[in-house]
């Protein structure tokens, strides 16, 4: 019995044209328990990360409808295909209309299972996943595992707030914290870390502040039309006495720091141990950077010294925030789709992201983790029995016509160059597999070979190489050519 959650077709057309028509997995990979990495690669414009948005939106559509919401597509025709826990579904959408398959048979859109949980995950300013504000208490499937925080816009601290929010809604769950623990060790950190709280008023946490100073701060805020004003109007009166409380009571048993002239809480984390009081306080917290009482917090990383997350490296800063996240909300039968997580690697850890990935979430069941990349590195490390990679093509010959291919050989342990010139297609200078092919397509014209098929499938690959009309390997295709039409001829 197949086990997990696995998307195995997706496909969109809209006036008849094809939008994408991709097939994820293989027959004889459809049998697994473990994670599952399907890797999209394609030239720039070919639609990758498009591709990532539209699945999310897919989902969402199906959830709202479930949900009987209101809900938005751009195209015509929407067909899904994929399993969880053995149930094969397919879901088609034809002008919002909702037709739903499970094993072979209609049912009511009220009995179609979904991933436990779609996960949106980037670390680019522009990504194009829909935006959605975090809930720790939500029970979406759909969730926005980006740096932006609304719909159209990311501040400087983006990408730290995300990754402190995590470590305070998790704040004491075992098994999150052993992630953490290991996604620290990766980096060489120690496992441990600060959160520092600064006040926006110097006197806070130094004098008592009275009641009424929070009343009338929260009213000054709900007449404004700031961001912050829907999440002030839902405080009822007990949460104010709360902050109350906490400002004048409970932060005198806080752990303290000197910061900027001002005296600041810190809650120093141990991932081995996982005691404190993160846990407990992190909905005031919250409420209190709202308030604007509190500057979001800084977090404090641990390698050779003490230093903040803003002066770790590009590339350390996005695998904490991206592994982080995916940790906070990852569930068994899960879709997790990933855009571009080459950004500011190294091509060591490149070449060791998904086998990683894979690692660090090995426990999680059925999972199908989807990454668009232009990394040729990503694909050397894909272990072919839970792996794919499917590759977007655009024609622009043809109405700009995308298609999709599953690769149905192995990538894995590949150099660098038979990736570069055998997937994604780039003929570097002095390419040794380029240099195969061409003295492959001369011996068989010299030889008088009779093999049509090969001599032209080569001639169509030697012409996805060629730079320019002086390229001297178009000698070479032109003999071939007319080679081939004197043998088709003569047959």
């Amino acid at each position: 019995m197949t086990e997990g959650f696995y998307l195995k077709k997706f496909k969109i057309t809209n006036r008849g044209k094809i939008i994408f028509d991709i097939k994820f997995i293989d027959e004889n990979q459809e049998k697994r328990k473990q994670l599952f990495t399907t890797v999209v690669i394609g030239s720039n414009g070919a639609g990758k990360s498009y591709l990532l948005t539209l699945l999310a939106e897919v989902f969402r559509a199906i959830e709202r409808r479930r949900a009987n919401s209101d809900l938005s597509l751009r195209y015509d025709y929407y067909y899904l295909e994929y399993s969880l826990n053995g149930e094969a579904y397919t879901v088609e959408i034809y002008k919002k209309k909702f037709n739903i398959m499970k094993k072979g048979s209609p049912i009511n859109i009220k009995e179609v299972q979904l991933p436990v949980k779609v996960l949106a995950v980037s670390f680019m300013v522009n990504d194009k996943f829909v935006f959605k504000a975090d809930d720790n208490h939500s029970e979406d499937v759909y969730e926005y595992l980006g740096i932006r925080r609304t719909s159209n816009a990311t501040w400087t601290n983006s990408a730290v707030r995300r990754v402190c929010d995590a470590l305070i809604e998790n704040s004491g769950k075992v098994g999150f914290y052993n992630k953490v623990k290991d996604i620290l060790k990766f980096l060489k950190y120690e496992s441990r870390a600060t959160l520092v709280f600064e006040p926006q008023r110097k006197t806070l946490f130094k004098k008592p502040i009275k009641l009424s100073v929070i009343e009338d701060k929260i009213k000054r805020i709900k007449k404004s039309e700031e961001y912050r004003a829907f999440s002030t109007n839902k405080l009822q009166q007990e949460e104010i006495e709360n902050i109350f409380t906490f400002i004048n009571v409970t932060s005198e048993f806080r752990e303290k720091i000197h910061v900027n002239n001002t005296t600041g809480i810190q809650y120093s984390i141990d991932f081995s141990l996982g005691n404190n009081n993160l846990n407990q306080d992190y909905k005031i917290l919250n409420q209190l950077i709202a308030l604007e009482f509190l500057k979001p917090p800084s977090l404090m990383l641990y390698k050779d010294d003490e230093f903040e997350f803003e002066y770790a490296s590009s590339g350390e800063k996005q695998f904490l925030f991206t592994m982080i996240n995916i940790a906070s909300k990852l569930k068994d039968n899960s879709l997790i789709l990933i855009d571009e997580p080459e950004l500011s690697f190294h091509p060591n850890w490149q070449m060791i992201y998904v086998n990683y990935l894979k690692k660090i979430f090995e426990e999680y069941n059925g999972c199908h983790f989807v990454l668009a990349t232009h990394s040729h590195y990503i694909i050397s490390d894909l272990e072919p029995a839970s792996s794919s990679i499917v590759i977007l093509r655009t024609n622009m010959d043809k109405e700009k016509l995308r298609t999709a291919e599953l690769v149905k050989y192995s990538t894995y342990a590949w150099s660098a160059e038979n990736i570069l010139y055998n997937i994604f297609e780039v003929r570097t200078t002095r390419n040794y597999y380029f240099e195969i092919d061409i003295r492959k397509l001369v011996r068989l014209i010299k030889e008088q070979s009779r093999d049509v098929e090969e001599i032209n499938s080569l001639i169509k690959k030697m012409k996805r190489f060629i730079f320019d009309d002086m390229d001297p390997i178009n000698l070479i295709i032109d003999e071939a050519e007319r080679y081939l039409e004197y043998v088709t001829e003569n047959q």
